[in-house]
């Protein structure tokens, strides 16, 4: 396996730059706080790249945490049923880790469907959910317990499912244009992308929206919100007051749906990667807020199977709205979660963010609940918007104001 730094030209001054900006916009690492790196095996050249950039920002200790993604493939060819929801001891020591220090994070990730996952039964697959990481991961979000962030690696087999060919340069190029690495100043123009994000934000918390009405080919889809809810941005506070972007590209802003109140048929626009699989051609049906009916054109039991993982699994947990995004003006499909929920609006079942719904973040499990904020230990964002789908908004007042036509921002 060749790493992205093997000679190729150009490949040292993108690690360069992309760690700089993961440290200095994303986890917004502060002089005096402790970080950490979590990243495949795979990984290595963009860790080092990030620990160093990390260091040089003042970091008092940096470590390089590592996973390898083929654990997961051989627990789910071999383990028992009684083991396929255990989480991996070095995943689990990182959370807690986090959870103990203010510190910072950044979380690497690359090709999320590897080839070796195609020999296993896809509804197996989705029983391995790593349950106690999942709730410390959710706590370390929800309680603004770190400072994190999120970026993607080029791995050659990502290349391959992306171009049909192992054109890692290729792959770099485009992450560098959705993540504004080709500015003359990529921190600067993050600043400046992210404060547009919050006018935008800003523009809908001032309408007071009670629903969002979501149309296009196959797509009739009601999502009711919840009273006093906020749009939120890619920029983030912890709960002792330091800003980061949880992802690197963001487009997108987000709030927390009610559960409860979602109804209609929705059909996703890409297909998506999530735990080792492509699921292609989703389509729901929604009856008094929960999936009553889910078809895929392809890996549709990998669907059926991590949708009941748990009662919340089959309910909405976020919807986010994208336009005139980089990510989506390459016009690919990455396979590739983070970068293509940042292509165009979108939704997630399961886990819900507790941070745009005032006081939320103080309540237990069950309170939240109570409020219709929805409980799970999965979140799968899946695109649903596009050059056919339109957005509406109904406001508290009875009001219908556009939002969206197509991926253009029409408020």
């Amino acid at each position: 396996m060749r790493h992205a730094d093997d000679g190729r030209p150009g490949v040292a001054e993108f690690l360069r730059k992309y760690a700089d900006i993961a440290v200095r916009v994303g986890a917004n690492v502060q002089p005096g706080q402790p970080a950490q790196v979590f990243a495949s095996v795979e990984h290595v050249p963009l860790v080092r790249a990030l620990g160093q950039a990390a260091w040089e920002a003042g970091a008092s200790d940096v470590q390089l945490v590592y996973y390898d993604l083929y654990e997961r493939y051989l627990l789910a060819r071999f383990g028992e049923d009684s083991v396929l929801e255990r989480t991996p001891v070095v995943q689990r020591a990182m959370l807690e880790a986090a959870l103990e220090h203010r510190g910072a994070s950044v979380v690497v990730i690359g090709d999320e469907a590897p080839a070796y996952f195609a020999q296993l039964d896809p509804g197996r697959i989705a029983k391995t959910t790593a349950k106690l990481g999942s709730e410390l991961a959710q706590r370390l979000m929800n309680e603004n317990r770190d400072a994190w962030t999120v970026i993607a690696y080029p791995e050659e087999s990502w290349a391959v499912r992306v171009f049909g060919e192992p054109d890692v340069n290729r792959l770099i190029d485009e992450i560098s244009a959705a993540c504004r690495l080709d500015e003359t100043d990529p921190v600067e123009a993050w600043r400046r992308h992210l404060d547009l994000l919050e006018a935008r934000a800003a523009a809908l918390d001032e309408r007071e929206i009670d629903s969002l009405r979501v149309q296009g080919p196959g797509t009739d889809l009601l999502v009711g919100l919840l009273p006093g809810s906020r749009w939120l941005a890619g920029r983030h506070e912890t709960h002792w007051g330091q800003v980061h972007c949880v992802n690197l590209p963001t487009e997108e802003v987000f709030t927390t749906p009610d559960f409860r109140r979602t109804e209609g048929v929705l059909a996703a626009t890409r297909a998506v990667a999530v735990g080792g699989v492509v699921v292609e051609g989703i389509k729901l049906r929604f009856a008094g807020g929960r999936i009553v009916e889910a078809t895929a054109d392809a890996s549709e039991a990998f669907l059926r199977q991590h949708i009941a993982t748990d009662e919340g699994a089959s309910r909405l947990g976020e919807i986010a709205l994208v336009a005139g995004s980089r990510v989506g003006a390459r016009n690919l499909l990455f396979f590739n979660t983070l970068f293509d929920e940042n292509a165009t609006s979108h939704v997630a079942y399961g886990m819900a963010y507790t941070a745009p719904v005032a006081g939320a973040s103080e309540l237990d499990a069950a309170a939240q609940l109570e409020r219709g904020i929805n409980q799970s230990n999965v979140h799968v964002d899946f695109p649903i918007g596009g050059p056919d789908v339109e957005i509406t908004a109904i406001c508290g007042n009875g009001e219908t104001v556009a939002v969206l036509r197509g991926d253009d921002w029409v408020l």
